[in-house]
């Protein structure tokens, strides 16, 4: 990882060393208790999109990975043994498949949270995803508006 700095201009990791960032530290987690615990270790997960958003991607405590505020966490550099321990999967629970994504005991990937984006589950389920929904619109909108129990209900009632 080598000299892990803060960018002053964005106050936050700059993009070429957030390529280099593998783990960090949560300073806060304001509007995000229940994702995110103060002085915790998580694992970032690499993203373009974060730099332009001043974001970076993070496992929380779902399992899953989810974009917060950079500014809550704080690069740390483990020793190469740690990274190899932890370097799989840092979430509570959580059974990595082949594609390292967070399964329960059947291997299904767990729930997404009802602040996921529409845009974001189109990267995974295609364009058609909430056909008629903005794409800045939230997960938990589309299946209240849909009934939908859940996303695994809401997408085995629109194929």
């Amino acid at each position: 990882m080598g000299s892990v700095r803060w960018n002053t201009k964005s106050k936050g990791l700059s993009a070429s060393v957030k390529r280099d960032v593998h783990f960090a530290v949560c300073v806060r987690n304001e509007g995000y208790a229940a994702s995110l615990e103060v002085r915790k270790i998580y694992k970032v997960i690499p993203d373009q999109v974060d730099t332009r958003l001043h974001q970076i991607r993070v496992v929380d405590e779902s399992g899953e990975d989810y974009l917060y505020p950079e500014d809550y966490f704080v690069p740390v550099k483990l020793p190469q043994a740690v990274e190899r321990t932890f370097g799989g999967n840092m979430g509570r629970n959580c059974n990595s498949g082949l594609d390292n994504r967070c399964r329960d005991e059947d291997g299904e990937i767990r729930r997404k949270r009802g602040d996921t984006l529409v845009r974001t589950l189109r990267r995974e389920y295609g364009d058609e995803f909430a056909a008629g929904f903005r794409s800045d619109a939230k997960l938990d909108t589309v299946l209240r508006e849909t009934d939908s129990a859940s996303l695994s209900d809401y997408l085995k009632h629109r194929r």
